[in-house]
């Protein structure tokens, strides 16, 4: 219940850092006494503890419920959060239904994305929000929940909601309560007629369309009171919704008779089809001077309002149509056109328009080999413009190329109901046209591959010398010719055995040796990248992990090694291009975990075979 201080005038005519300054003096103080080793160790220790709490990596998972306690039929909202300073990769919102209780019914609100930078530190956080609504009295209990993350296992704490009986309409046979609860009420003693009412501007929406609600409270003498009115909403359950500008005052003739009225406006969207009752909206009068003995406010009560919601038509709905309604539009750019590879891209894509911003789907962003596509920053905008809500959405995407040429990132379609229209519509971006250069510090193979081909050229030369020795030589010692040849054969059979596993063998030495001395998350990706181009006998200039993907499934790699590797991938191009900083023991256990994965590549392509029989795939 919020007080309306419109009507009001009518009647009344940094704690850390204290402490870290505190802390400065007493170890200066308490520093000037000591050794000077002891003074370094112990600012060693202060700046560990105060520093630790910024530059420390964490993941959390929370829920909330508001209110805790609500009646049978009322909604409270519930929220689950992911907080981490670390990248979220896309994570699916959980399955609400099956957690809650039985007797509770669930509607989802949304989806919120934050980004904070405070000293390049980044963290990031992502909200799902429900309407619950119990259909039962009781006390129950939402489990916890578990979010599997970054091969951990997070969850919430469990919740516990008090549900109280339905709230019921007041006896209407007694004639104090009958008084109050009628929408009119004459002051016997000051005299003025107060009365409030209750409307909408249509009734007949279509779900996901506005439709804008008026309370209107009317009087036309102010009671002698010290306090104000005090409004209270209607539940809304099944509808979204949200307070349009501030609430006004004026005056009205009706009648012959002048009021002074103030006015609150919600805007609504209507969730679900079918019929819905908005239940009355309630005003509670304060007690006059002089009748403190009237111990229980006056109230007054407007009238439930019923809106018939219809579904959108099924005639023209698109496949892809996700539920949008409104009418809006879509614009794209990138910051730059024309980079070199490996350089990020920032692609802008923002719709904008009248309707509910917060029920825009997730993009969907083609997919294409040469260009990663990372998850977007998503930003709202709203406002209201004349009694309507009008807002943005920005999707900020980061894109990397990873081969030089000309791309074109195509057109992306977003279809949407105009309710005036009554028809479905399409929005769509234009085409980008992209540059890419070839890189200045683009990933070269490392020169343990060369060495290795160089030697086998180098044995095969001198195979060849032998054999021009041998055949010079076979003129004079006719006899030994046949012993000759047959040494000739033989080792040339053999080197067509070991060939195969030969390469693979000096692929894999050259991977471990690189990796024992990687520095950096850019040293893994360029080993990993160097090991499939040698496994596959190609250049490791331009692989990505799509292609890497690809690569592998052409030489039976299982599938579960190549997820692995290809999510190495990913966090290393995470490490590289975001401004999160990592620490050394990540890049020593993503080291670790590549060693491994890479071991089991190796032992299964020299069971298939010689890899670079396989189909390459073209980029």
């Amino acid at each position: 219940m919020m007080s309306m201080k419109f009507v009001g005038r009518f009647y009344a005519g940094k704690l850390h850092g204290r402490n870290s300054q505190a802390l400065t003096r007493i170890g200066k103080t308490f520093l000037s006494q000591q050794h000077s080793s002891f003074r370094f160790q112990l600012l060693c220790l202060v700046f560990f503890i105060f520093s630790s709490s910024g530059f420390g990596q964490s993941t959390s998972v929370s829920a909330t419920l508001t209110p805790d306690t609500i009646a049978v039929g009322q909604s409270g909202t519930f929220k689950i959060t992911v907080s981490s300073n670390r990248r979220l990769e896309a994570i699916k919102p959980p399955e609400l239904g099956s957690l809650l209780p039985s007797s509770f019914h669930a509607f989802y609100l949304g989806t919120q994305n934050q980004y904070n930078t405070i000293n390049t530190q980044m963290s990031v956080s992502k909200t799902w929000s429900y309407s619950v609504i119990p259909q039962k009295e009781g006390s129950f209990t939402i489990p916890d929940i578990v979010f599997p993350l970054d091969g951990k296992n997070y969850q919430t704490r469990p919740i516990t909601i008090t549900v109280t009986p339905r709230i019921q309409p007041r006896n209407q046979t007694d004639p104090q309560k009958r008084t109050w609860s009628r929408n009119l009420f004459n002051d016997p003693f000051y005299g003025g007629t107060q009365k409030v009412e209750a409307s909408i501007d249509n009734q007949s929406p279509y779900v996901g369309e506005q439709i804008t609600y008026t309370f209107r409270y009317l009087h036309t003498a102010v009671l002698p009171s010290i306090d104000s009115p005090k409004y209270q909403s209607p539940p809304m359950n099944r509808f979204w919704k949200s307070q349009l500008g501030q609430q006004e005052s004026k005056i009205e003739v009706i009648s012959g008779t002048q009021f002074r009225v103030a006015e609150i406006k919600t805007a609504l969207f209507p969730m679900m089809t079918g019929s819905i009752t908005i239940d009355p909206a309630t005003l509670s009068l304060p007690t006059s001077i002089g009748l403190s003995n009237w111990s229980t406010p006056r109230q007054l009560t407007t009238e439930a309002i019923k809106v018939d919601v219809r579904p959108l038509p099924e005639t023209g709905k698109p496949t892809s149509f996700e539920g949008v309604v409104g009418k809006y539009q879509i614009t794209s750019e990138v910051d730059q056109a024309k980079v070199k590879v490996g350089e990020a891209i920032t692609m802008h894509v923002r719709i904008s328009g009248t309707g509910n911003i917060e029920t825009l789907p997730e993009l969907k962003t083609p997919e294409m080999i040469d260009l990663t596509i990372y998850d977007p920053k998503i930003t709202d905008v709203t406002q209201d413009t004349d009694g309507k809500i009008q807002g943005s959405r920005t999707y900020e995407y980061v894109i990397i190329p990873s081969k030089s040429g000309r791309f074109t990132i195509p057109v992306i379609e977003v279809f949407y109901f105009d309710p005036d229209k009554e028809k479905y519509e399409i929005m769509s971006t234009n085409q980008i046209l992209l540059q890419i250069l070839p890189g200045t510090t683009i990933e070269s193979k490392i020169t343990w591959s060369d060495s290795s081909t160089s030697a086998t050229n180098e044995m095969n030369t001198e195979t060849g010398l032998y054999k021009i020795f041998a055949w010079s030589f076979g003129v004079l010692f006719i006899g030994v010719i046949g012993i000759i040849y047959r040494i000739r054969v033989y080792n040339h059979q053999q080197s067509q055995v070991d060939q195969p596993k030969l390469q693979q063998q000096n692929a894999y030495t050259n991977v471990l040796t690189i990796l024992d001395q990687a520095q950096s998350f850019t040293d893994l990706a360029n080993a990993i990248y160097n090991y499939v181009g040698d496994s596959f006998d190609n250049s490791s200039v331009g692989l990505n992990p799509e292609i890497v993907k690809q690569q592998l499934r052409l030489g039976n790699v299982p599938e579960l090694s190549i997820d692995e590797i290809v999510r190495i991938l990913r966090e290393c191009d995470m490490a590289r291009f975001t401004p999160i900083t990592s620490q050394d023991s990540e890049l020593k256990t993503a080291v670790e975990q590549a060693k491994n994965v890479l071991e089991k590549i190796k032992e299964e392509l020299g069971e298939k075979g010689y890899a670079k029989h396989a189909n390459k795939v073209s980029r």
